[in-house]
């Protein structure tokens, strides 16, 4: 068995552990799926917080709740919020953070020190608020392709080019923009972001079992 373990080594945690040593680290990983909703970006957030929790401490997944899921089960706080089901969607769900009390009331206790949006959408528009609320720093990664994702399901090439507006829009208003490869990079250039971008592979935790010769 061999841990392939990549993209977390990043320059990410040398900033994350020259931050902690001057106070309580306390890092807010925000994404509109999480498991039990599975899909790459999901499982992508899910080895974020495992590992900065193992190297770095302090970690929280902000997502829309889950009715069912057991967040108790991490070693790390997972954050959700109030959500209703995506139409035709599902098991996908959606939720706007900032009509949910409860969840406000949290997020206000945890004082976050930087966050990371994995989306463009709510969860992302969250991360966008808290950071300015706290006036803290906000990554935030590209992770898919949306005009061909929307085009597939929405027919006015009108309507599909002003939700992609939006995303850039989104991602101007991050302090940095990742990428997790150099071929997405030219996927959000042409989308019409103008700012600078950084590769920065995905975080992945996979065993992988070798018949013994």
């Amino acid at each position: 068995k061999i841990l392939f373990y990549s993209g977390l080594r990043s320059f990410f945690f040398i900033i994350l552990r020259q931050i902690s040593t001057e106070m309580d680290l306390n890092i807010g990983l925000f994404n509109e799926s999480f498991p039990p909703v599975m899909d790459g970006v999901a499982i992508c957030v899910q080895n974020y917080a495992y590992w900065m929790q193992k190297k770095v401490g302090g970690v929280s997944v902000i997502t829309p709740n889950v009715p069912g899921a057991d967040y108790k089960q991490y070693d790390y706080e997972v954050l959700d919020y109030f959500s209703v089901p995506v139409p035709f969607r599902q098991p996908y769900v959606t939720g706007i953070a900032e009509i949910d009390p409860a969840f406000i009331a949290k997020i206000i206790k945890r004082r976050f020190k930087i966050v990371h949006a994995h989306s463009p959408f709510a969860a992302g528009m969250a991360a966008v608020n808290v950071a300015k609320r706290l006036n803290i720093p906000m990554v935030a990664t590209f992770h898919s392709k949306y005009r061909d994702d929307f085009s597939q399901t929405i027919p006015s090439k009108a309507v599909v080019e002003q939700i992609i507006k939006r995303i850039v829009s989104f991602y101007e208003r991050a302090d940095e923009v990742w990428v997790p490869q150099a071929s997405v990079k030219e996927v959000i250039k042409d989308y019409g972001f103008k700012g600078d971008v950084e590769v920065v592979p995905n975080g992945s935790d996979l065993v992988a079992d070798y018949p013994e010769t």
